[in-house]
């Protein structure tokens, strides 16, 4: 999605896509409210401001819904997208390290 896209896009939309990166409610919603952004740098900037006050329970619970690198993805959606594109990205294409 474009940030044009991202910016226009309803706030339940944009909560699911923010969700599928990071599932921290407080740090969704801080984003999706600050909207619109006036280029990709802003909207990054905010996103890392607002990162650093996660919690670990946080981070905890935010790395418990992804696949470990090399486990195989057995879910789908938006999620599951962005896991395989992270995993393609560390050379386990398909899902799977071997």
């Amino acid at each position: 999605m474009d940030l044009e896209t991202f910016n226009a896009a309803g706030r339940a939309e944009v909560l699911g896509l923010l969700a599928a990166c990071a599932p921290i409610p407080r740090w969704c919603a801080a984003l999706a409210d600050a909207r619109p952004y006036a280029g990709t740098a802003a909207l990054l900037e905010r996103a890392a401001r607002l990162a650093e006050a996660w919690t670990d329970a946080e981070v905890d619970a935010a790395l418990a819904r992804h696949p470990r690198i090399g486990e195989r993805i057995r879910t789908s959606g938006a999620e599951a997208a962005l896991s395989r594109r992270e995993q393609a990205g560390a050379g386990l294409e398909g899902g799977q390290a071997g």
